[in-house]
């Protein structure tokens, strides 16, 4: 008999390499349909199967600008172990699925997406996902809940009620600040402010935080690790203090609930409750869901502070303007006797353009939301795309917001004065050509456009007049006040972190220095 060769080296590595892409090609058949031509265009990975993940993974949201830089597709198909996701980045595309509210639902993903999250139990998450859309007839919780939400926050007494709450904290704790000098760090001052303010404003005196403050550094754990916790990907190994953050809120949201103190809360959590219960939920799921409402309502507005302080510091001409534009409009003056100055909350919104121009570019430039959505069947786009059932869709405004076929040359840049004219933003090369209104996506949009925006820019624009006015801003050596880079190696939920914060020093300014800082709504 012939005695069979030995298999070389090369042979071993030649038959490995082979055995191992059959092995991708069946994972792939199995766990990616196969790309119709219809659908928007692919974009391959040098890792089959894995490629993309491992981008997300080590780039974060640099990854999504690293493809459009390449492709530079409107939208495209990125294939991801087990699910096929579609990537938009255009506003027309945008606009057409905002017309599919239905056909490309919110609601199926959220709900997927907060029994993780949230945590749950299956009791729960079938009232959560039973009449999705009112095919049953009637309205199913999402829809009530969506219902009262969007009734009350816009505008009204349960809006005043807010903000009155709010911006009494927010008078006295910048009351507190020394009028001589102070030093701080911006983030995490807005950090501790803003959770405080809206915990007491939504939940009442007995709220969880106040009982508790170490519960305000388990929450801020809790929303850094949204995503993992979201995909419920090994969480306790892959988001250790998000993971444990989110059991000690949890169990004192659940405590809140049952001991009935959600009775002495704003009007909303009120309703809300009620809502809920009608549909048949329990006190200590009630916690789980309210856990969902405190992530709804202050970490972007957090960031947002921190960042909208941070470029009028470091704009020292902008800060100068901001301040006559405030003066001459009225928005900010002191009161027939001289103690008090008074922060007009009507006059920022309607007279003060420079100012709010100003916080819309901060938007722009730091809310990379990915409003992810689920193809509930298939749909043809914008006469162009097909988009097959099952898929995940992915609007990217990280991507949308700084394209300069969309903005102008300048799309990267911080240009206070971008939305004076019109609030969609226009080209800054004089052409006076208006961006795509569904360019700019800081409050998502269709179905699913933030209701607390109303709520969220009157805290911002409120909080940061009396400190713009009243102090003058470097940083803590003496120096200029530096606006950091973005945490953008990360994908988050919604505003951008800084990579450091900003340590600044607040000197007071003459004219405000004896002023009692008050509000009016």
């Amino acid at each position: 008999m012939d005695r069979i060769p030995a298999v070389s080296g090369t042979t071993k590595g030649v038959i490995a390499l082979a055995l191992l892409a059959g092995i991708i090609a069946i994972f792939q058949r199995i766990f990616n349909a196969p790309q119709d031509p219809r659908e928007p265009p692919l974009v391959p990975s040098r890792v089959p199967l894995i490629g993309h993940a491992i981008g997300m993974y080590r780039h974060g949201k640099r990854y999504f600008q690293m493809i459009d830089q390449k492709y530079g597709y409107d939208i495209y198909t990125l294939p991801l172990p087990g699910v096929k996701m579609y990537i938009v980045t255009g506003p027309e595309m945008t606009a057409a699925i905002n017309r599919q509210g239905k056909s490309v639902g919110f609601r199926p993903f959220v709900v997927d997406f907060t029994r993780n999250s949230m945590q749950f139990d299956d009791e729960h998450h079938a009232i959560n996902v039973k009449n999705i859309y009112d095919e049953e007839g009637g309205k199913g919780l999402l829809t009530d809940n969506h219902d009262l939400l969007y009734r009350t926050l816009p505008n009204g007494p349960v809006l005043d009620e807010l903000c009155h709450t709010i911006l009494d904290g927010a008078a006295e704790n910048i009351n507190a600040i020394d009028r001589k000098e102070a030093t701080m760090g911006l983030m995490q001052f807005s950090l501790n402010l803003m959770g405080l303010l809206s915990a007491r404003a939504f939940w009442g005196p007995q709220n969880v935080m106040d009982k508790d403050p170490t519960l305000l550094t388990s929450f801020w754990h809790m929303e850094n690790a949204q995503s993992i916790l979201g995909l419920g990907v090994f969480p306790s190994i892959l988001a250790r203090k998000g993971y444990v953050g989110r059991a000690r809120l949890a169990a004192a949201m659940e405590h809140y609930f049952e001991q009935g103190h959600w009775k002495t809360a704003s009007t909303l959590v009120r309703e809300r409750a009620e809502v809920h219960w009608a549909h048949g939920y329990k006190p200590k799921m009630m916690g789980h869901a309210d856990m969902g409402l405190l992530i709804g309502t202050t970490p972007n507005t957090t960031r947002t502070l921190f960042w909208f302080l941070a470029y009028l510091f470091a704009e020292t001409s902008l800060a100068a303007d901001v301040r006559a534009e405030l003066a001459e409009s009225g928005a900010v003056a002191r009161s027939a006797d001289g103690s008090a100055a008074v922060v007009d909350v009507q006059a920022l919104r309607s007279s003060c353009p420079l100012y709010a121009s100003a916080l819309r570019e901060v938007l722009r430039l730091r809310m990379p939301t990915s409003s992810v959505r689920k193809v509930r069947e298939d749909v043809v786009l914008g006469d162009r795309y097909l988009l097959r059932k099952g898929a995940m869709c992915l609007i990217d405004a990280g991507v949308m917001h700084k394209k300069p076929s969309i903005w102008g040359a300048d799309a990267a840049d911080f240009n206070p004065r971008r939305f004076m004219k019109y609030q969609g933003g226009e080209f800054m090369d004089g052409s006076g050509r208006k961006v795509h209104p569904a360019a700019l996506r800081v409050w998502g949009g269709g179905e699913v456009v933030c209701p607390g925006r109303f709520l969220a820019t009157i805290e911002m624009v409120a909080i940061a007049a009396p400190l713009i006015m009243g102090w003058d801003v470097e940083g803590e050596d003496g120096g200029k006040v530096k606006v950091p880079k973005p945490r953008d190696d990360i994908i988050p939920v919604g505003m951008y972190d800084p990579s450091e914060d900003v340590r600044v020093k607040l000197i007071g300014r003459e004219e405000w220095k004896n002023v009692a800082w008050e509000y009016k709504i």
